[in-house]
Protein backbone atom coordinates (compact mmCIF):
# COMPACT_ATOMS: atom_id res chain seq x y z
CA UNK A 1 0.00 0.00 0.00
CA UNK A 2 1.05 3.50 -0.51
CA UNK A 3 0.59 6.42 1.16
CA UNK A 4 0.39 9.36 -0.62
CA UNK A 5 2.09 12.44 0.87
CA UNK A 6 0.48 15.36 1.54
CA UNK A 7 1.15 18.20 -0.80
CA UNK A 8 1.93 20.80 2.07
CA UNK A 9 4.52 18.55 3.26
CA UNK A 10 6.15 18.81 -0.66
CA UNK A 11 6.00 22.34 -0.48
CA UNK A 12 7.40 23.00 2.54
CA UNK A 13 10.56 20.50 1.04
CA UNK A 14 10.80 21.93 -1.94
CA UNK A 15 11.09 25.43 0.06
CA UNK A 16 13.44 24.55 2.55
CA UNK A 17 15.64 23.18 -0.29
CA UNK A 18 14.61 26.56 -2.03
CA UNK A 19 16.29 28.22 0.99
CA UNK A 20 19.68 26.31 1.56
CA UNK A 21 20.26 26.24 -1.87
CA UNK A 22 20.05 29.94 -1.74
CA UNK A 23 22.44 30.06 1.55
CA UNK A 24 24.53 28.28 -0.58
CA UNK A 25 24.68 30.88 -3.48
CA UNK A 26 25.22 33.86 -0.44
CA UNK A 27 28.03 31.70 0.65
CA UNK A 28 29.84 30.96 -2.15
CA UNK A 29 29.07 34.67 -4.14
CA UNK A 30 31.52 35.74 -0.36
CA UNK A 31 34.25 33.54 -0.57
CA UNK A 32 34.80 34.18 -4.57
CA UNK A 33 34.41 38.08 -3.27
CA UNK A 34 37.60 37.31 -1.06
CA UNK A 35 39.04 34.96 -2.82
CA UNK A 36 39.16 37.69 -6.14
CA UNK A 37 39.81 41.35 -3.95
CA UNK A 38 42.42 42.53 -4.26
CA UNK A 39 43.33 43.31 -0.57
CA UNK A 40 44.07 39.41 0.20
CA UNK A 41 47.06 39.95 -2.72
CA UNK A 42 48.72 42.96 -1.13
CA UNK A 43 48.01 40.75 2.24
CA UNK A 44 49.94 37.98 0.61
CA UNK A 45 52.58 40.04 -1.04
CA UNK A 46 53.06 42.10 2.62
CA UNK A 47 53.41 39.03 4.63
CA UNK A 48 56.01 37.60 2.36
CA UNK A 49 57.92 40.56 1.76
CA UNK A 50 58.30 40.50 6.03
CA UNK A 51 59.56 36.91 5.85
CA UNK A 52 61.77 37.81 3.13
CA UNK A 53 62.72 40.38 5.31
CA UNK A 54 62.91 38.21 8.51
CA UNK A 55 65.05 35.12 6.91
CA UNK A 56 67.46 37.57 5.48
CA UNK A 57 68.09 38.84 9.03
CA UNK A 58 68.82 35.66 10.16
CA UNK A 59 71.28 34.32 7.75
CA UNK A 60 73.03 38.07 8.13
CA UNK A 61 73.41 37.44 12.15
CA UNK A 62 76.58 35.71 11.79
CA UNK A 63 78.36 39.28 10.55
CA UNK A 64 76.14 41.19 13.36
CA UNK A 65 79.28 43.40 14.03
CA UNK A 66 79.99 44.20 10.31
CA UNK A 67 76.59 44.78 9.62
CA UNK A 68 76.36 47.35 12.99
CA UNK A 69 79.26 49.49 11.50
CA UNK A 70 77.50 49.80 8.03
CA UNK A 71 74.23 50.54 10.01
CA UNK A 72 76.07 53.38 11.76
CA UNK A 73 77.52 55.09 8.58
CA UNK A 74 74.16 54.08 6.45
CA UNK A 75 72.28 56.08 9.24
CA UNK A 76 74.68 59.26 9.35
CA UNK A 77 74.60 59.49 5.42
CA UNK A 78 70.59 59.31 5.56
CA UNK A 79 70.19 61.76 8.07
CA UNK A 80 73.00 64.12 5.82
CA UNK A 81 70.71 63.60 3.14
CA UNK A 82 67.01 64.26 5.03
CA UNK A 83 68.35 67.52 6.44
CA UNK A 84 69.64 68.56 2.64
CA UNK A 85 65.99 67.46 1.46
CA UNK A 86 63.67 70.17 0.96
CA UNK A 87 60.55 69.09 3.29
CA UNK A 88 59.20 70.46 6.51
CA UNK A 89 61.54 70.92 9.36
CA UNK A 90 59.49 68.82 11.92
CA UNK A 91 59.63 65.92 9.01
CA UNK A 92 62.83 66.24 9.08
CA UNK A 93 63.30 66.20 12.98
CA UNK A 94 61.26 63.43 13.27
CA UNK A 95 63.16 61.34 10.56
CA UNK A 96 66.53 62.43 12.20
CA UNK A 97 65.15 61.17 15.75
CA UNK A 98 63.65 57.97 14.28
CA UNK A 99 66.96 56.78 12.39
CA UNK A 100 68.82 57.63 15.23
CA UNK A 101 66.87 56.06 18.01
CA UNK A 102 65.88 52.76 15.93
CA UNK A 103 68.71 52.57 13.13
CA UNK A 104 67.48 49.32 11.32
CA UNK A 105 63.96 50.03 11.39
CA UNK A 106 64.34 53.81 10.99
CA UNK A 107 66.38 52.92 8.08
CA UNK A 108 64.08 50.48 6.55
CA UNK A 109 61.15 53.18 6.83
CA UNK A 110 62.73 55.76 5.36
CA UNK A 111 64.08 53.43 2.17
CA UNK A 112 60.27 51.94 1.63
CA UNK A 113 58.53 56.29 2.39
CA UNK A 114 61.04 58.55 2.39
CA UNK A 115 63.05 57.97 -0.96
CA UNK A 116 60.02 56.56 -2.85
CA UNK A 117 60.56 57.31 -7.33
CA UNK A 118 56.52 56.93 -6.93
CA UNK A 119 56.23 59.46 -4.71
CA UNK A 120 58.60 61.80 -6.36
CA UNK A 121 56.70 60.90 -9.28
CA UNK A 122 53.49 62.47 -7.68
CA UNK A 123 55.22 65.31 -6.00
CA UNK A 124 56.85 66.52 -9.35
CA UNK A 125 53.48 66.41 -11.34
CA UNK A 126 51.47 67.61 -8.54
CA UNK A 127 54.05 70.81 -8.09
CA UNK A 128 53.50 71.51 -11.94
CA UNK A 129 50.09 71.38 -11.67
CA UNK A 130 50.16 74.05 -9.47
CA UNK A 131 52.66 76.22 -11.25
CA UNK A 132 50.70 76.02 -14.58
CA UNK A 133 47.45 77.48 -12.24
CA UNK A 134 49.15 79.56 -10.25
CA UNK A 135 48.17 82.56 -12.22
CA UNK A 136 45.00 81.57 -11.60
CA UNK A 137 45.19 82.74 -7.73
CA UNK A 138 44.11 86.98 -8.23
CA UNK A 139 41.15 87.76 -6.14
CA UNK A 140 39.19 91.21 -6.10
CA UNK A 141 41.25 93.62 -3.66
CA UNK A 142 37.83 95.13 -2.77
CA UNK A 143 36.76 91.81 -1.65
CA UNK A 144 40.21 91.60 0.10
CA UNK A 145 39.52 95.08 1.67
CA UNK A 146 35.98 94.43 2.63
CA UNK A 147 36.87 91.36 4.35
CA UNK A 148 39.86 93.37 6.44
CA UNK A 149 37.13 96.28 7.90
CA UNK A 150 34.87 93.26 8.76
CA UNK A 151 37.18 91.16 10.50
CA UNK A 152 40.96 91.71 11.02
CA UNK A 153 41.77 88.37 12.65
CA UNK A 154 39.84 86.21 9.83
CA UNK A 155 40.82 88.67 7.32
CA UNK A 156 45.24 87.23 8.33
CA UNK A 157 43.27 83.54 7.98
CA UNK A 158 42.21 84.06 5.02
CA UNK A 159 45.69 85.76 3.82
CA UNK A 160 47.48 82.78 5.13
CA UNK A 161 45.50 80.35 2.83
CA UNK A 162 45.72 82.51 -0.47
CA UNK A 163 49.52 82.26 -0.31
CA UNK A 164 50.09 79.09 0.90
CA UNK A 165 46.94 77.05 -0.62
CA UNK A 166 46.60 78.98 -3.60
CA UNK A 167 42.68 79.79 -3.18
CA UNK A 168 41.83 83.52 -3.14
CA UNK A 169 38.65 84.60 -1.05
CA UNK A 170 35.56 85.83 -2.71
CA UNK A 171 31.66 86.52 -2.34
CA UNK A 172 28.93 86.32 -4.41
CA UNK A 173 28.31 82.90 -3.59
CA UNK A 174 25.34 81.34 -1.92
CA UNK A 175 26.12 78.61 0.60
CA UNK A 176 23.34 75.94 1.49
CA UNK A 177 24.40 73.14 4.35
CA UNK A 178 22.94 69.61 4.15
CA UNK A 179 22.82 67.68 7.56
CA UNK A 180 22.74 63.91 6.28
CA UNK A 181 23.48 62.28 3.04
CA UNK A 182 19.49 61.74 2.63
CA UNK A 183 19.01 65.66 2.28
CA UNK A 184 21.72 65.97 -0.63
CA UNK A 185 21.07 63.10 -2.55
CA UNK A 186 18.23 64.84 -4.44
CA UNK A 187 19.49 68.05 -4.98
CA UNK A 188 22.54 66.43 -6.43
CA UNK A 189 20.67 64.86 -9.00
CA UNK A 190 18.83 67.76 -9.91
CA UNK A 191 22.08 69.54 -10.18
CA UNK A 192 23.19 67.03 -12.33
CA UNK A 193 20.58 66.50 -14.58
CA UNK A 194 21.05 70.28 -15.34
CA UNK A 195 24.47 70.08 -16.27
CA UNK A 196 24.91 71.66 -19.49
CA UNK A 197 28.58 71.71 -20.41
CA UNK A 198 30.73 69.75 -18.13
CA UNK A 199 30.81 68.02 -14.73
CA UNK A 200 33.85 67.42 -12.66
CA UNK A 201 33.79 64.25 -9.91
CA UNK A 202 36.20 63.20 -7.60
CA UNK A 203 35.96 60.84 -4.80
CA UNK A 204 37.49 58.84 -1.97
CA UNK A 205 34.90 56.03 -1.94
CA UNK A 206 32.26 54.68 -5.20
CA UNK A 207 29.96 51.64 -4.30
CA UNK A 208 27.67 49.82 -6.45
CA UNK A 209 24.20 50.37 -5.48
CA UNK A 210 21.21 52.66 -5.56
CA UNK A 211 23.30 55.89 -4.87
CA UNK A 212 25.98 54.83 -7.79
CA UNK A 213 23.58 53.69 -10.40
CA UNK A 214 21.10 56.56 -10.07
CA UNK A 215 24.56 58.84 -10.45
CA UNK A 216 25.43 56.86 -13.33
CA UNK A 217 22.69 56.43 -15.62
CA UNK A 218 22.61 60.44 -15.47
CA UNK A 219 26.30 61.04 -16.29
CA UNK A 220 26.06 58.40 -19.32
CA UNK A 221 23.36 60.45 -21.02
CA UNK A 222 25.51 63.62 -20.22
CA UNK A 223 28.12 62.52 -22.22
CA UNK A 224 25.28 61.40 -25.08
CA UNK A 225 24.15 65.39 -24.71
CA UNK A 226 28.18 66.38 -25.23
CA UNK A 227 28.71 67.30 -21.95
CA UNK A 228 32.24 67.04 -20.66
CA UNK A 229 32.16 64.32 -17.96
CA UNK A 230 35.30 63.91 -16.06
CA UNK A 231 35.52 61.69 -12.85
CA UNK A 232 38.63 60.90 -9.89
CA UNK A 233 38.46 57.89 -7.68
CA UNK A 234 41.00 56.70 -5.23
CA UNK A 235 42.28 53.52 -6.05
CA UNK A 236 42.72 51.81 -2.31
CA UNK A 237 38.92 53.64 -1.35
CA UNK A 238 37.67 51.71 -3.77
CA UNK A 239 39.48 48.84 -3.57
CA UNK A 240 36.59 46.66 -1.96
CA UNK A 241 33.70 48.61 -4.12
CA UNK A 242 34.29 48.80 -7.47
CA UNK A 243 35.85 45.41 -9.96
CA UNK A 244 39.39 45.55 -10.77
CA UNK A 245 39.95 48.21 -13.87
CA UNK A 246 36.52 49.52 -13.65
CA UNK A 247 37.56 52.80 -14.96
CA UNK A 248 37.59 50.91 -18.51
CA UNK A 249 33.95 49.94 -18.18
CA UNK A 250 33.57 54.15 -17.37
CA UNK A 251 35.26 55.11 -20.49
CA UNK A 252 33.49 53.10 -22.58
CA UNK A 253 30.43 55.32 -21.66
CA UNK A 254 32.35 58.41 -22.83
CA UNK A 255 33.42 59.15 -19.21
CA UNK A 256 36.93 60.59 -19.06
CA UNK A 257 38.04 58.38 -15.82
CA UNK A 258 41.02 58.41 -14.11
CA UNK A 259 42.44 56.52 -10.89
CA UNK A 260 44.26 58.41 -8.18
CA UNK A 261 47.97 56.34 -7.20
CA UNK A 262 46.97 52.90 -8.26
CA UNK A 263 47.73 50.49 -5.49
CA UNK A 264 50.25 48.18 -6.12
CA UNK A 265 51.75 44.60 -4.67
CA UNK A 266 54.08 46.20 -3.03
CA UNK A 267 54.86 47.29 0.90
CA UNK A 268 55.12 51.07 -0.07
CA UNK A 269 53.93 54.01 2.80
CA UNK A 270 53.59 56.10 -0.39
CA UNK A 271 49.89 54.25 -0.68
CA UNK A 272 49.01 55.81 2.40
CA UNK A 273 49.11 58.91 0.39
CA UNK A 274 45.42 58.53 -0.51
CA UNK A 275 42.48 61.17 -2.20
CA UNK A 276 40.30 61.47 0.23
CA UNK A 277 38.34 64.49 -1.52
CA UNK A 278 34.91 64.73 -2.04
CA UNK A 279 34.10 67.03 -4.92
CA UNK A 280 31.30 67.53 -7.68
CA UNK A 281 31.39 70.85 -10.12
CA UNK A 282 28.62 71.72 -12.42
CA UNK A 283 29.49 73.97 -14.97
CA UNK A 284 31.87 75.97 -13.20
CA UNK A 285 29.00 77.53 -10.96
CA UNK A 286 27.65 74.69 -8.80
CA UNK A 287 29.78 73.26 -6.66
CA UNK A 288 29.47 69.84 -4.06
CA UNK A 289 31.85 69.20 -1.02
CA UNK A 290 31.72 67.62 2.35
CA UNK A 291 32.21 64.32 3.83
CA UNK A 292 29.54 62.57 1.64
CA UNK A 293 31.30 59.47 -0.90
CA UNK A 294 28.95 58.02 -3.51
CA UNK A 295 28.06 54.82 -1.68
CA UNK A 296 24.44 53.81 -0.17
CA UNK A 297 25.51 53.81 3.24
CA UNK A 298 26.34 57.60 2.97
CA UNK A 299 22.12 58.34 2.14
CA UNK A 300 21.17 55.55 4.43
CA UNK A 301 19.63 53.39 1.88
CA UNK A 302 22.02 50.37 3.80
CA UNK A 303 22.69 50.23 7.06
CA UNK A 304 26.14 48.84 7.43
CA UNK A 305 26.82 50.56 10.77
CA UNK A 306 23.32 52.15 11.83
CA UNK A 307 22.25 55.48 10.84
CA UNK A 308 25.46 57.31 8.98
CA UNK A 309 25.83 61.08 9.60
CA UNK A 310 28.40 62.69 7.14
CA UNK A 311 27.11 66.28 6.31
CA UNK A 312 27.67 68.34 3.12
CA UNK A 313 27.58 71.81 1.29
CA UNK A 314 26.47 73.34 -1.97
CA UNK A 315 27.62 76.45 -3.38
CA UNK A 316 26.83 78.17 -6.51
CA UNK A 317 28.65 81.85 -7.20
CA UNK A 318 32.33 82.80 -7.88
CA UNK A 319 33.96 81.09 -4.80
CA UNK A 320 33.47 77.31 -6.83
CA UNK A 321 36.36 78.77 -9.10
CA UNK A 322 38.77 77.62 -6.09
CA UNK A 323 37.02 73.96 -6.10
CA UNK A 324 37.26 73.86 -9.79
CA UNK A 325 41.25 74.66 -10.37
CA UNK A 326 41.50 72.04 -7.06
CA UNK A 327 39.73 69.22 -9.30
CA UNK A 328 42.69 70.31 -12.48
CA UNK A 329 45.23 70.22 -10.51
CA UNK A 330 44.58 66.76 -9.58
CA UNK A 331 43.14 65.99 -12.97
CA UNK A 332 46.73 67.42 -14.45
CA UNK A 333 48.42 65.52 -11.86
CA UNK A 334 46.81 61.97 -13.04
CA UNK A 335 45.84 62.04 -16.47
CA UNK A 336 48.79 61.17 -18.95
CA UNK A 337 46.98 63.81 -21.35
CA UNK A 338 48.50 67.24 -21.55
CA UNK A 339 46.74 69.99 -19.32
CA UNK A 340 43.66 71.71 -20.66
CA UNK A 341 45.14 74.47 -23.04
CA UNK A 342 42.02 76.98 -21.78
CA UNK A 343 41.04 77.01 -18.29
CA UNK A 344 38.74 79.85 -18.45
CA UNK A 345 36.33 77.51 -20.26
CA UNK A 346 35.51 76.38 -16.61
CA UNK A 347 35.25 79.60 -14.75
CA UNK A 348 31.95 80.74 -13.28
CA UNK A 349 31.05 83.33 -15.46
CA UNK A 350 31.68 81.31 -18.53
CA UNK A 351 28.29 79.77 -18.54
CA UNK A 352 26.73 82.17 -16.19
CA UNK A 353 27.12 85.20 -17.03
CA UNK A 354 24.74 87.20 -15.07
CA UNK A 355 26.10 88.49 -11.32
CA UNK A 356 25.78 86.07 -8.30
CA UNK A 357 24.01 87.02 -5.34
CA UNK A 358 25.69 86.32 -1.84
CA UNK A 359 27.57 88.77 0.42
CA UNK A 360 29.29 86.60 2.92
CA UNK A 361 33.04 85.66 2.54
CA UNK A 362 33.68 81.81 1.04
CA UNK A 363 37.33 80.37 0.28
CA UNK A 364 37.62 76.72 -0.54
CA UNK A 365 41.04 75.62 0.06
CA UNK A 366 42.68 72.11 -0.42
CA UNK A 367 45.72 70.61 1.64
CA UNK A 368 48.07 68.00 0.33
CA UNK A 369 51.13 66.04 2.21
CA UNK A 370 52.95 67.11 -1.19
CA UNK A 371 53.46 70.80 -0.43
CA UNK A 372 55.12 70.55 2.88
CA UNK A 373 53.02 72.76 4.92
CA UNK A 374 49.66 71.31 7.07
CA UNK A 375 47.77 74.12 5.53
CA UNK A 376 44.48 72.23 7.11
CA UNK A 377 45.89 71.09 10.33
CA UNK A 378 47.10 75.25 11.18
CA UNK A 379 43.24 76.63 9.79
CA UNK A 380 41.89 74.28 12.72
CA UNK A 381 44.75 75.55 15.32
CA UNK A 382 44.34 79.27 13.94
CA UNK A 383 40.12 78.67 14.92
CA UNK A 384 40.54 77.47 18.12
CA UNK A 385 43.19 79.87 19.59
CA UNK A 386 40.75 82.48 18.40
CA UNK A 387 37.69 81.24 19.72
CA UNK A 388 35.98 83.65 22.20
CA UNK A 389 32.78 81.53 23.29
CA UNK A 390 32.55 78.44 21.76
CA UNK A 391 33.75 75.84 19.20
CA UNK A 392 31.40 73.77 17.86
CA UNK A 393 32.91 70.26 16.66
CA UNK A 394 30.95 67.91 14.69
Amino acid sequence: MHRKIPDFLGQGFFLKVDLTMDRIKRIFKIISKLLFNRIIYVVIAVVLQVGWSVMLAMRLAAYSAYINVAISIGSILIIFLVLNREMNPSYKLLWTLLILGLPVFGLVVYLLAGESKRYSIIQRKYSHAIELSAWNTEEDPETRNRLKRVNANANRQSQYIRNVAKAPVWQHTTAEYFRLGDDLFPVLVEELRKASHFIFMEYFIINEGYMWETILEILVQKVKEGVDVRLIYDDFGCMTTLPVRYYEKLRGFGIRCEVFNPFRLIANIVHNNRDHRKLCIIDGYVAFTGGINLADEYINRRHRFGNWKDTAVLLKGDAVWNMTEMFLQMWTTVCHDAPDDSIDGFRPHTWHPDPFPGEGFIQPFGDSPLDNDEVGENVYLSILSQAQKYVYIC
